[in-house]
């Protein structure tokens, strides 16, 4: 090429210049506006207090100390990595049989769901993902994996439940079918999670592959536990229709109300372990997401197999593994970290529930899991029952109100109105001025 013959030099490759072009969504953008101008009591009062990240600060000094303890201990671990055993202790109320060969450890859960992705799905095909679901998801399977969702619409007059009618429907969409009326996925223009649910229903009609189905398990954005009942009937749906179940089970030592947590590796039967996938991490249990410390279990020897040659990209670092490895071992500092973090997330979501009822606020009944709530300012958005009504609720509360919290549409919520609110990240006296900020916000309206 000449010298002067640079026309193609600085060019993308067309998913390269995609994701450049790409617009965050509401979601993204919240938490970017509120990383830019951060609430500070001191040095910066007038910030956005932040409460759209689902963090867990509640034990942020009694971790500091334990890495510190941690971090002095001389023990290594063999090849340098987690083991089952490791994190056994700390992510099952009620201890399973792991095995230790089917475990890959990855760089946070992230990367171990969009590995899975990956592995399970072609570029095209698509997931089935009860809504609302965790906003990443978007970006997990569609931006890294190419990967679609098709949302399984669930409402709030069953507390949205997962229902097998939902999951059908979702289903024949798929197959180009169409689902109920009632079931039409919501459109908007919140970026490009409101874009992709915009294109896949101009898309209404085109057939996808299903290959599985995507369940966060205690749910992220609802914080709460499914019931048994409602476990086994994805399960069962998984299996008459021969797709994988890829179960996100995070926030499974976060359960802080109630009979506590269910793995559905427990509630499986070995016909399914094929099929079935769990993804964990501790950093929302510990609050330590900056550690990148995650896993994917199957017992699929191909998945595996798959799954352990692609995490090479992915990988935590064996100075990160050695220092978790002796805590996430240790079931006496188990035991005592789970009871004072559920004590403590439990009196933050009281707090924060109390509160929100006070300026006319109801959160979802049974929360009990995770550091969010689910709150319905339905009441307060207009036009009522309009994606436009939301929107403009969430831009009030960012830009005037100054706190973030997560819009219901960017987790493919079909009842506008609906937010998410993260009540763990904040002391108690920052919550409480949030509360009071979104009155404010909402009294202005």
């Amino acid at each position: 090429m000449s010298g002067g013959d640079c026309n193609g030099a600085g060019r993308l490759s067309s998913r390269g210049a995609q994701l450049a072009a790409e617009e965050p969504s509401l979601y993204y953008r919240g938490l970017g506006f509120a990383r830019e101008n951060p609430y500070d009591a001191r040095t910066r009062p007038d910030g956005v207090i932040q409460l759209g990240l689902a963090d867990n600060k509640a034990m942020a000094a009694f971790m500091s100390h334990a890495l510190n303890l941690s971090q002095k201990s001389t023990q290594e671990h063999t090849e340098g990595r987690l083991s089952a055993c490791d994190e056994e202790p700390f992510n099952r109320s009620q201890p399973l049989s792991i095995d230790p060969d089917s475990l890959v450890i990855t760089s946070g859960a992230t990367a171990a769901v969009g590995l899975l992705a990956h592995v399970l799905a072609d570029a095209g095909d698509a997931f089935v993902v009860p809504t609302p679901y965790y906003p990443g998801f978007t970006v997990d399977l569609e931006r890294q994996a190419g990967v679609t969702i098709i949302p399984a619409a669930t409402y709030s007059d069953s507390g949205f439940d997962i229902s097998t009618s939902s999951l059908e429907a979702a289903l024949r969409e798929s197959q180009g079918e169409g689902g109920d009326e009632q079931e039409e996925p919501r459109q908007g223009g919140g970026g490009a999670e409101d874009e992709g649910r915009a294109e896949r229903s101009r898309g209404r009609g085109r057939r996808r592959k299903v290959r599985g189905v995507l369940l966060s398990s205690p749910s992220n954005p609802l914080g709460c536990t499914f019931s048994n009942t409602t476990l086994l009937n994805v399960l069962h749906f998984c299996r008459k229709n021969c797709l994988h179940l890829i179960s996100d089970e995070i926030y499974a030592g976060s359960v802080y109300n109630g009979d506590g947590f269910t793995s559905l590796l427990r509630l499986a039967e070995p016909r399914d372990y094929p099929f079935l996938h769990i993804v964990y991490g501790p950093s929302k249990d510990l609050g330590i997401p900056g550690f990148r410390i995650g896993a994917c279990y199957s017992l699929n020897p191909a998945v595996q197999s798959a799954i352990t040659k692609l995490a090479r990209f992915c990988s935590p670092s064996r100075h990160t593994q050695a220092l978790l490895a002796p805590l996430l071992s240790d079931s006496l500092f188990a035991q005592a970290y789970l009871s004072e973090n559920q004590c403590r997330l439990r009196k933050a979501s009281s707090t924060a529930q109390e509160a929100l009822l006070q300026i006319g606020v109801k959160c979802l009944p049974g929360s009990n899991a995770g550091v969010f709530l689910w709150c319905d300012f339905r009441q307060f958005i207009s036009p009522k029952n309009s994606i436009r009504g939301e929107e403009d609720l969430f831009l009030r509360l960012l830009r005037q109100g100054g706190v973030n919290i997560t819009p219901g549409g960017a987790c493919g919520c079909c009842e506008p109105g609906w937010f998410r609110l993260c009540f763990a990240g904040s002391p108690e006296e920052e919550l409480q001025l949030a509360i009071d900020r979104i009155s404010r916000t909402l009294l202005q309206s």
